[in-house]
């Protein structure tokens, strides 16, 4: 297998420590932003109609195929991700010599800017496209479980006290507005994600098309600190996600001395601890961001690929989270009949 990077990736491999590497949603957006920067060179008069289609026909074919081997580099990386740009040019322009006999330098732009961006539309991505399909299908499921469930109830509780009977469809839809209410602060958060730190109409234009998102300029910050809110609103759906998966270890606890009134359709234990321990690594990676964000100095933080790898961190945790919720936890969750009983008479 050929490796196109070129000298100066192989200098970073030997150099950095190992790692994992990039997420490709980092090394697509990166890709995105040298075909816009070659469709706005080439309207700028910077680039000629072979180059700039030289570039395009490149960056296109690697967006619909990425290869992971040829972007190796982790994010324990000094100069705020530097070597991960010289690292996708190297490859685009080895592509282009090899493909189209063209040995050309693509247009510059400022590395730090760059990277910025690169992060802010990789996360656009991994929001859209990983965790609204698996937040949807936990509403579903919450929702068509309490359908099924419409006849049961559960008994209330106070500081861990019985209260009066309700319809466990109630406690259900409590869960479905705490996930709506998540659900709705990413979006809002995808508002902010758009706001680029490019100032250059002519490279926004042919970006916003090719990521299919509306884009708008926004001032560099060189510390980084809108993702703290980022991070925030990612720890708000796993506090969501924590919630329900504590109530059900709750209710599934037993059979002697708990609750036990939930249990799996099937036999097997429920194991909402697992969703748990994957909820926990949140709160660490809230940390590692802020003392990140913490460490810039004047106009560069150096620690931005730290932060965009916690960042895909969370966001993995999250659709793990999610999935196991959905089809290890409700999907096969029902209530134990030996227990408990339908429609009573003193339910509230």
């Amino acid at each position: 297998m050929r490796l196109y990077y070129g000298e100066k990736t192989h200098h970073a491999l030997k150099t950095q420590p190992e790692g994992p590497p990039m997420d490709q949603s980092l090394i697509r957006a990166l890709i995105q932003l040298t075909q816009a920067q070659a469709l706005s060179s080439y309207r700028n008069k910077e680039l000629s109609k072979e180059e700039a289609a030289a570039i395009e026909q490149v960056t296109t074919k690697l967006l619909a195929r990425i290869p992971k081997e040829q972007f190796p580099l982790s994010p324990y990386q000094a100069q705020g991700g530097l070597a991960t740009i010289i690292n996708v040019e190297e490859v685009i322009t080895h592509l282009i010599q090899e493909q189209h006999a063209l040995t050309l330098q693509l247009p510059e732009s400022d590395p730090e800017i760059t990277f910025a961006a690169a992060m802010q539309l990789a996360a656009i991505e991994q929001i859209k496209t990983q965790l609204f399909p698996l937040i949807d299908a936990l509403d579903h499921q919450l929702k068509e479980k309490a359908t099924t469930l419409k006849d049961q109830y559960t008994v209330s509780r106070k500081h861990l006290q019985d209260d009066a009977p309700i319809p466990f469809a109630t406690r259900l839809q409590s869960y479905t507005d705490q996930l709506n209410r998540s659900a709705n602060t990413l979006h809002a958060l995808i508002e902010t994600l758009s706001h680029l730190p490019i100032s250059s109409k002519s490279l926004l234009t042919p970006l916003a098309k090719l990521t299919r998102q509306k884009l708008h300029s926004t001032p560099y910050l060189p510390a980084h600190d809108q993702w703290l809110p980022i991070q925030s609103a990612l720890t708000q759906l796993g506090t969501a996600l924590h919630k329900i998966a504590t109530d059900i270890q709750l209710l599934t606890s037993g059979p002697n001395n708990g609750l036990n009134e939930l249990e799996h359709a099937h036999g097997t234990p429920l194991t909402p601890e697992v969703t748990l321990q994957l909820l926990y690594q949140l709160d660490a990676n809230q940390s590692l961001i802020t003392r990140a964000i913490q460490s810039a100095t004047f106009e560069t933080n150096s620690f931005a690929p730290l932060i965009f790898s916690t960042h895909t961190h969370s966001i993995h945790l999250l659709t793990q989270s999610l999935s196991h919720l959905t089809h290890e936890i409700i999907i096969p969750l029902t209530f134990n009949s030996v227990v408990w009983f339908q429609n009573p008479p003193n339910a509230a």
